[in-house]
């Protein structure tokens, strides 16, 4: 006989969420490559009323497409700006990037 496993716990959700994202962000450095890219950062409010970031990578595909890829929620305790900066700040801290100045621009670019 057998039963239907239903992972509704929320901490088995949690898990999967991040074990599905830990499969996806590479697949996704790898398609913006050496492109340029812009990060989007948004706030809002998850149906618990708790304040999150999402950061959205929006760049150029090889086909000279714009694509957009949502790639991280941070949950925040408030969405001032300077709460969302460190927060930006430290996120970005814990993943591998190059700087490079170019014409007095900034520019990241991903390394995998």
């Amino acid at each position: 006989m057998y039963t239907c496993a239903k992972y509704t716990s929320h901490a088995i959700q949690k898990e999967l969420l991040l074990i599905m994202s830990s499969k996806v962000k590479p697949f996704i450095r790898e398609e913006i490559g050496d492109s340029k890219f812009c990060i989007i950062v948004d706030e809002s409010r998850d149906e618990s009323l708790k304040e999150q970031m999402a950061i959205i990578l929006r760049f150029v595909d090889k086909n000279g497409c714009v694509q957009e890829r949502f790639f991280e929620r941070v949950h925040v305790d408030d969405t001032m700006t300077i709460t969302l900066k460190k927060k930006f700040v430290m996120f970005f801290l814990g993943m591998v990037f190059v700087f490079h100045i170019s014409a007095g621009k900034g520019m990241m670019v991903l390394v995998t």
